[in-house]
């Protein structure tokens, strides 16, 4: 048993001792999660390459040397299971079961993908936020209903809220609901910020033009994410690296696309094994070239902000922030 703040404990047990008359969802999940590991060690040929990837998937990250490389770079939030990892798996098997199903059968479908991996990862607050937020998008998808992102998430936190009412000491909770709040006050704003449209351009200049799209993209992510996230990480960490603006510009949608390809590799694996080495040789050379990316970064740009962070003063700052978006969106 790890106890990691308040009102917060994660048990991971190294092995299961069967107790006769007994069965528990707790030992299948454990089991589950191990034969993948020792599948990925088998196919994947370094060792932290496999141990990254079969993170990415459980949410068990019990590597301290890997947590600390991404949380100096502000990446710390790509080891945690979150709302985008059920979006990868929704547009995963989307893709592949629009080929050959029909549209309401596919949601359904869906809703049991999303909830089996949920069962499979384990009811942890960001994973539960994610979870919740997936089943309620497909169930309004499945009975023609539209629903926007910001009653989604306050659905997901009213329900999480009432399952625990002291997950909101959670940490990963906080920054799960905070990054996802920034991203839908304030990505809209920053994309018609940057947006810019081309005109008889050339050949090469529309490659310019796409690279610089992917950039004003990623910097727009980056900081709507980091407008709402940054008081909380004053308040819990007294610092904010400024290595985390620039690697979040590129690293997340990187670490997604190894992901995306591990995948693809296990897809291809379950129809025809011999296939599938050649991707999961790719994907083990790629996610190896991402971890010594996030280990030797630039040293000359290896800096943090310093400041405290009162955290009486979060909801007035979120406020102001909900309050200025309105306001900024009316205007547009």
């Amino acid at each position: 048993m790890q106890y990691r703040e308040a009102y917060e404990s994660v048990f991971k047990p190294k092995e299961w001792i069967s107790v006769e008359k007994t069965w528990s969802f707790a030992e299948l999940r454990y089991q589950l999660k191990e034969k993948l590991r020792q599948f990925l060690d088998q196919k994947l040929h370094r060792p932290r390459t496999a141990f990254l990837l079969g993170s990415l998937i459980t949410g068990d990250v019990e590597d301290r040397l890997l947590r600390f490389e991404f949380s100096r770079l502000g990446l710390q939030h790509i080891l945690a299971i979150s709302g985008f990892h059920f979006v990868i798996l929704t547009a995963f098997c989307s893709f592949f079961l629009s080929l050959f199903l029909s549209y309401r059968w596919k949601i359904i479908t869906l809703l049991f993908a999303v909830n089996a991996y949920f069962f499979f990862v384990g009811s942890v607050p960001a994973i539960q936020r994610g979870w919740i937020t997936a089943l309620f998008y497909l169930v309004g998808k499945l009975i023609g209903r539209h629903s926007t992102g910001l009653n989604l998430l306050g659905v997901s936190l009213l329900i999480a809220v009432l399952l625990d009412p002291l997950v909101g000491a959670n940490l990963g909770f906080q920054l799960s609901f905070l990054s996802c709040f920034g991203i839908l006050l304030f990505l809209p704003l920053f994309r018609f910020s940057f947006k810019s449209s081309p005109h008889e351009l050339t050949l090469f200049s529309q490659h310019i033009y796409l690279l610089s799209a992917f950039l004003r993209q990623g910097l727009s992510l980056t900081l709507a994410v980091n407008l709402a996230i940054l008081p909380l990480l004053l308040t819990h960490f007294h610092q904010f690296p400024l290595l985390g603006l620039l690697y979040n510009l590129f690293f997340p949608l990187l670490v997604n696309a190894a992901l995306f390809g591990l995948l693809i590799a296990l897809l291809v694996h379950l129809l025809f094994p011999p296939l599938a080495d050649p991707f999961f040789f790719t994907m083990d050379w790629f996610t190896a070239q991402l971890l010594d990316l996030a280990a030797y970064p630039p040293v000359a740009l290896d800096y943090s902000v310093r400041a405290d962070f009162p955290a009486w003063a979060i909801p007035f700052y979120l406020f102001g922030l909900f309050c200025l978006s309105n306001r900024k969106n009316f205007n547009i």
